[in-house]
């Protein structure tokens, strides 16, 4: 409770369950507590005086902090938080509420979209009530309310992110050449509501989806706190640039218009010299009665070659990004990964098809893994594998 002295009169303000005999009987319907004042003579001649300032019910899931007055010339303001659930979100708010010199309310009780702290409020020359907060090791946060405009602060719910002003530091990227695929676009991205900035990580997060190829990238805001929701802005990147077809020069005698340049006569090429027919393999089979003759065509499939270029990167949220350097002529690509270089713990093998240079693999544990890449070639029914790629160690981070 906060305890103030008001010339002849003590003023007391806290909050309580409410004392009557039904505490005893149903002690499990009476447990949630109420805003109360109290006010009573210095002098002690007159009985205390008691008002409950708010009436709130066990359903209404509400939980009050104790309050804090604030003196003013005609009277008190008084400061308490509430926290309780709205639209299924936890939520903390603030009240205020005027009240008279004999404790009893003068007005409405306004709710605020504020903290209140140990920095207790003051009145300010200008007719505001002050104070300032700190949340999560930020930095102060000043608030100042007008005393006479007290209802244009009331807060009436959480706010859809739909509402928020998004811009981006940049809305067309030109994609660069890039093989791996690594390479993430990223504009910045500042957000406003009601022509105020808001504040990356208090008021809102965001994240990019689709920014490492061409095409439409996304940048998705999710509220925090006091907004709710996620709000969607694409931005486009391009293919890169190509080569201008060769422009003639205007006195070429065609007006300058852009054609293809002329290109030189290919030379004949000599006739290749035939190559000597490779004989049939044959293979003989013993039998119980006598031999069976198998001819075949004496080929076999190419053994794919060592992949080249491996690398592993962490990305945020516990995946990582395989990728490596593409091989022509191959049919896929497999990726192996393990908790030891030996890779006899928790092995476990992912496939990747033939036009891929990446794969981003999800949902591992924070530790160390090890990873490699190899080929195959599909012949007939089987795969024919080639030799592992060199191993790539990584530290698996938050």
């Amino acid at each position: 409770f906060e305890l103030m002295n008001d010339g002849d009169t003590l003023i007391t303000a806290g909050s309580s369950i409410v004392q009557d005999s039904s505490v005893t009987k149903f002690p499990t319907e009476k447990t949630y507590r109420n805003i109360f004042v109290i006010t009573m003579n210095k002098k002690f001649n007159m009985s205390p005086k008691l008002n409950w300032i708010t009436d709130y019910k066990q359903e209404d899931g509400i939980t009050i902090l104790n309050p804090q007055l604030v003196k003013v010339e005609d009277g008190f303001y008084m400061f308490w938080q509430e926290y309780y659930v709205e639209q299924e979100t936890d939520l903390w708010v603030t009240r205020v509420a005027k009240l008279n010199a004999d404790g009893s309310l003068d007005g409405e009780i306004h709710k605020i979209r504020a903290y209140l702290s140990d920095c207790k409020p003051i009145v300010t020359s200008d007719n505001h009530l002050f104070w300032y907060t700190t949340m999560n090791d930020n930095a102060p946060t000043f608030y100042s309310l007008d005393m006479n405009r007290l209802d244009d602060y009331d807060f009436n719910g959480r706010i859809f992110a739909d509402a928020f002003e998004i811009k981006l530091s940049q809305y067309t990227y030109t994609e660069i050449d890039d093989p791996s695929r690594m390479h993430a676009y990223k504009p910045d991205v500042t957000v406003y509501f009601k022509g105020k900035k808001l504040v990356n990580g208090q008021d809102y997060t965001y994240r990019y989806e689709d920014n490492y190829t061409q095409g439409t990238a996304y940048v998705d805001v999710t509220g925090k706190d006091f907004f709710v929701g996620t709000q969607r802005v694409p931005f486009e990147i391009l293919p890169a640039k190509e080569d201008p077809p060769y422009q003639e020069p205007s006195w070429w005698g065609n007006g300058g218009q852009a054609t293809s340049k002329p290109t030189a006569t290919k030379k004949p090429t000599a006739t290749k010299k035939p190559t000597a027919t490779r004989k049939p393999s044959t293979k003989t089979v013993r039998t119980g009665t006598g031999a069976v003759i198998i001819k075949g065509t004496g080929t076999s499939a190419a053994t794919p070659k060592k992949v080249k270029g491996v690398k592993v990167s962490n990305l945020k949220g516990k995946k990582v990004v395989v990728s490596w350097s593409k091989q022509q002529g191959m049919s896929g690509y497999q990726i192996q990964y393990a908790k030891n270089k030996k890779f006899t713990k928790g092995k476990k093998k992912l496939s990747a098809s033939r036009t891929s240079a990446f794969r981003i693999i999800t949902k591992f544990k924070k530790k160390i893994y090890y990873f490699r890449v190899r080929t195959y070639k599909n012949s007939g029914r089987r795969k024919v594998y080639g030799k592992w790629s060199k191993t790539v160690k990584v530290k698996i981070r938050i």
